[in-house]
């Protein structure tokens, strides 16, 4: 019981530490794009006094993959605890045949007579 307790932990840590580590990763990857984006945004706008709109690079949206994340994740890591619960009553099972608790060594079979 332990051991499938301590499994979902760790997975579930893992996943966690998955998100993190790339949001860590797009931070740092952003951080060094932004002066070569600046340069591009500085370049890209109308000089001031004439008419119209700035020509500078729009946000994009998240992507389908982020948004999918955004929506499930706490539904995903409740599936990593609710999972290994519904294993549980057959490795208990399983546990209790191995030790002889139930099963072929369960009991001693008395004398059994047999003929006149």
């Amino acid at each position: 019981m332990f051991g499938l307790l301590l499994s979902t932990m760790v997975l579930s840590g893992l996943l966690i530490w998955t998100k993190r580590t790339a949001i860590a990763t797009a931070t740092a990857l952003k951080r060094s794009e932004k002066p070569a984006r600046a340069k591009r945004a500085a370049a890209a706008t109308l000089p001031l006094g004439e008419p119209g709109m700035s020509k500078a690079i729009a946000a994009q949206p998240p992507s389908r993959l982020r948004q999918f994340w955004l929506k499930w994740r706490f539904h995903i890591n409740i599936l990593l605890l609710l999972v290994p619960l519904g294993f549980m009553p057959k490795y208990f099972a399983d546990a209790a045949l191995f030790r002889g608790d139930v099963g072929l060594g369960e009991r001693e079979i008395g004398e059994v007579q047999v003929g006149p």
